[in-house]
């Protein structure tokens, strides 16, 4: 098995490796608060980028909806 500090330098955005490394070290040092809000915004982070990425490439018989469009009609609550 893979130990995490090995797998932080293994992240596949370059952008997000300090961030994961920060995660990393917050973990080390019984951090765990600091652990997950840093992992859950790296995950985040690198979702976002991913689906950029996507959107950028974009496939012409896409026919469902635009997740980037979309994401500021989800923001704003409909009551």
């Amino acid at each position: 098995m893979i130990d995490l500090e090995e797998r932080v330098n293994r992240v596949f955005n370059p952008d997000l490796r300090p961030l994961v490394s920060e995660a990393y070290r917050c973990y080390v040092s019984g951090s765990a608060r600091g652990a997950i809000v840093l992992t859950w915004t790296a995950v985040c982070a690198d979702l976002i980028a991913k689906a950029q990425i996507l959107h950028v490439q974009g496939r012409p018989r896409h026919t469902g909806p635009d997740m980037l469009g979309t994401v500021g009609v989800l923001a704003e609550p409909d009551w």
